[in-house]
């Protein structure tokens, strides 16, 4: 151990601390210390990877939440030119025409249309 760092640390053991009281009384004093540092480094480690595992998780939600707009938008977008294709297309026919094609296509229709072609490969 380098000695331009070294240096002691002391601690009390609280009333709630009765099991790591009893744990290390178990210990042999001569191990005591190096238990102790190696406990405090694997809580530090366990800690800081908590930490970076739920900052990764939220940059995943956000991230996930981001698709989940785009594909929104990308769907109601879908939905508009389909509805202005049924309407040029029913424009183009007699008035007859025009109400067999607007009963025909349903909502159901041009969502299940437009749902076809989001899940086509690009």
């Amino acid at each position: 151990m380098s000695a331009s760092w070294e240096k002691r640390f002391s601690f009390r053991l609280t009333d709630g601390d009765e099991e790591l009281g009893r744990m290390l009384d178990n210990v042999p004093k001569n191990k005591r210390s190096e238990m102790i540092r190696n406990m405090l480094k694997f809580a530090y480690r366990t800690m800081t990877e908590e930490q970076r595992t739920k900052k990764e998780l939220a940059e995943l939600k956000q991230e996930i939440q981001g698709l989940r707009e785009s594909y929104t938008l990308r769907h109601e977008e879908l939905l508009r030119e389909l509805r202005k294709g049924i309407q040029t297309t029913s424009g183009s026919g007699s008035s007859h025409s025009k109400e067999v094609n607007q009963d025909s296509v349903s909502e159901d229709a041009l969502r299940d249309s437009a749902n076809a072609f989001l899940k086509m490969p690009s």
